[in-house]
């Protein structure tokens, strides 16, 4: 565990604890007394290394069948029996980043983490588990009041990266602002933006209550774009999240199950992370809270 510290120019601590051991994730982001990652969803983190301030890549989500290896040792990790139990055949959803050791090293205001499918864990080597050789590059620190994220990745066959972190709303409650393009992705395909939606052409305003479910991709506004702005304010506080990518294959996601604590707004290096068409790629991504 590694933890990052500054002190914002308001005179509130920021920091920022990562778990290269576990998967590189984010377990905690605050500034002051105000925690912008949900801990309700420790327990996630606990059972399948999801949860709190996991991470995408090399691969979002579930893999084609094609595409996964089989499995030698189905007691490498603890979760495994269960999905298999469950008929499951992905057993490393969003890619095998956030399950296994990553090296770093790491100062009082940052750290530097890097994956390789060279690797190994518990004597395996890692591209045997996601079915390639591929490299991530994962670097934070405080930069002007904000948490800053360098993230790349180099692979033999087209890929994402992504940040998937669990934000905490109050009451479940928040609102999700952004410039948006004019459709979205969601699990049948592109559909034109909802009019409810947008509080104005091209200005998204997703509100979020208890009753409300979400798992859609945005583009933005401009064509061919490579970087956006997405805020959540809710009633304890409010983020901003800024990111820039390297090409315009890039989106964000929003995921949120009906009833949960927390809201996953997720940049990632594709515009349809389902049908990934990049083989390397850079995303930086500023996240503040306010």
């Amino acid at each position: 565990m590694h933890i990052c510290q500054a002190t914002a120019g308001d005179g509130e601590l920021l920091k920022a604890v990562f778990y290269p051991e576990k998967g590189m994730n984010l377990i905690s982001y605050s500034k002051g007394g105000i925690e912008a990652i949900d801990q309700q969803t420790r327990a996630l983190f606990d059972e399948r290394m999801a949860g709190l301030g996991a991470l995408i890549g090399p691969h979002f989500h579930h893999r084609a069948d094609c595409e996964i290896p089989p499995l030698k040792n189905d007691q490498l990790f603890p979760f495994i029996q269960g999905l298999k139990a469950k008929g499951e055949r992905e057993f490393f959803s969003h890619g095998i980043g956030r399950y296994v050791p990553w090296k770093y090293k790491g100062s009082e205001n940052q750290i530097e983490a890097s994956l390789s499918g060279e690797d190994t864990y518990k004597g395996v080597k890692i591209s045997s588990l996601e079915g390639q050789s591929f490299e991530l590059i994962f670097k934070a620190s405080f930069v002007e009041d904000q948490l800053e994220i360098d993230y790349s990745f180099t692979a033999e066959r087209p890929g994402v990266i992504g940040l998937h972190y669990y934000y905490a709303l109050s009451n479940q409650l928040g609102n999700v602002r952004a410039k948006v393009g004019p459709k979205y992705h969601r699990s049948e395909g592109w559909f034109p933006v909802e009019k409810s939606w947008l509080c104005q052409p091209g200005e998204l305003e997703f509100k979020i209550n208890s009753d409300i479910a979400a798992d859609f991709g945005f583009l933005p506004f401009e064509k061919d774009a490579t970087s956006n702005t997405i805020e959540l304010h809710t009633e304890s506080h409010n983020l901003r999240i800024h990111y820039q990518a390297d090409s315009s294959q890039n989106s964000w996601q929003i995921y949120r199950p009906k009833g949960a604590s927390y809201i996953c707004l997720e940049p990632v290096l594709a515009q349809n992370p389902r049908e990934a068409k990049l083989i390397s790629g850079h995303l930086k991504v500023r996240i503040k809270i306010f």
